[in-house]
């Protein structure tokens, strides 16, 4: 069932369940559109690399904030079914290397709430499907850059796809079983914007808790779940 569910009761959950049961909990956050606003990147890359190439409408940086796949707002234009190969291929060439990471902000509240996971002794694990060959260093950099990892952060505690043969459901399914090994004791509490991945998780691992953060995602599909609209 669909509940919406603010970051405070979040905190004050685990919190509760810590101090009186003695359990242990492990967080896990997906990057992109759940801690990292992903829509300057977007945004930047459409208009630098596609609209003028490519004589396609221009989309304002708020259209891009409300929309993840900016394919469905011009897919019945000319040009766009004139090129659309070359220009999905460019989009996620730039989009999936580290050339633009640098645009992305982490959404308001984000430092905060990883702050009182850290005042808890919750371990955090960032599980992305960003390219570990590509986007690895700056992705790390982001991170420290805003406050978002303490210093004694393990680097094996961000966890990346090496190639995209696998989707993003299939790869994070996986891991968070190794996650699980990892930590046999520990309840898992999981954070991700995509509807179909939440879903996925809460099929799959029935004792997690998962929680859809409520920002763009690339397929628009509801979650009958714990969804989350503002981290502060």
């Amino acid at each position: 069932m669909k509940q919406i569910i603010t970051s405070n009761a979040i905190l004050q959950t685990l919190n509760f369940h810590k101090n009186r049961f003695n359990a242990q909990f492990v967080c896990v956050f997906d990057l992109d559109d759940t801690i990292f606003d992903t829509s300057y990147r977007r945004f930047y890359i459409y208009g630098k690399f596609l609209q003028k190439q490519y004589h396609l409408p221009a989309l304002s940086l708020y259209i891009h904030k409300n929309h993840y796949n900016f394919i469905t707002l011009i897919e019945n234009t000319h040009n766009f079914q004139e090129n659309r190969s070359d220009i999905v291929e460019t989009f996620y060439n730039l989009f999936l290397s580290d050339s633009f990471l640098d645009l992305d902000k982490p959404f308001p509240g984000v430092r905060t709430f990883l702050n009182f996971l850290h005042i808890l002794r919750i371990p955090v694990i960032f599980l992305t499907g960003r390219l570990k060959s590509a986007m690895r260093i700056s992705t790390y950099e982001s991170l420290r850059k805003y406050g978002l990892i303490s210093p004694s952060f393990k680097q094996e505690f961000l966890v990346m796809k090496k190639n995209t043969k696998k989707a993003d459901f299939e790869f994070k399914k996986r891991e968070l079983k190794r996650i699980r090994a990892v930590f046999p004791e520990s309840r898992l509490a999981i954070f991700d914007n995509e509807s179909k991945n939440c879903s996925v998780f809460s099929e799959t691992y029935q004792d997690t808790i998962v929680v859809k953060f409520n920002s763009v995602q690339k397929v628009n599909r509801p979650y009958n779940g714990l969804l989350l609209n503002h981290w502060a």
